[in-house]
């Protein structure tokens, strides 16, 4: 008889960011399990709580299935602690560009500029004065 663990416990916040990422792309157990290089029991017994301390390269290789920088979740356990710099975000972003054949990224490149750009000028237009309205 297996015992599962509190699944609101802070241990497991992995877990549940596994599960819900495997299921946002739609992945079942079994193709998380090939593409991380692990067994479809390996996954479902994280997923049940009975296998508390996966080792490093499990977490490398299920953060890679899911699309993520092979250390986000061995950084989301603690293993490695996140530096002042570190956004995780950024680091799946360059993942993603890292894949574009150079025409897009030149395009991406642009498209990135122009977003820098307007962003800007918002905040000059958020901190502009506002003019004072004459008294009649």
């Amino acid at each position: 008889m297996s015992v599962i663990m509190d699944k609101s416990s802070e241990p497991f916040a992995w877990v549940d960011w596994m599960v819900s990422e495997r299921e946002k792309q739609g992945m079942t157990q079994a193709n998380l399990a090939r593409k991380a290089g692990l067994s479809r029991t390996t996954i479902s017994d994280y997923e049940k709580r009975i296998r508390p301390k996966p080792d490093l390269s499990a977490l490398m290789g299920i953060a890679s299935a899911l699309g993520y920088p092979r250390d986000h979740l061995v950084r989301m356990v603690g293993k490695i602690p996140d530096g002042p710099e570190y956004d995780a975000w950024v680091e799946k972003a360059s993942m993603k560009l890292q894949k574009l054949s150079p025409r897009f990224r030149d395009i991406a490149d642009r498209l990135i500029d122009s977003l820098i750009e307007e962003e800007s000028a918002n905040e000059k237009a958020r901190s502009k004065p506002k003019p004072k309205s004459a008294k009649a």
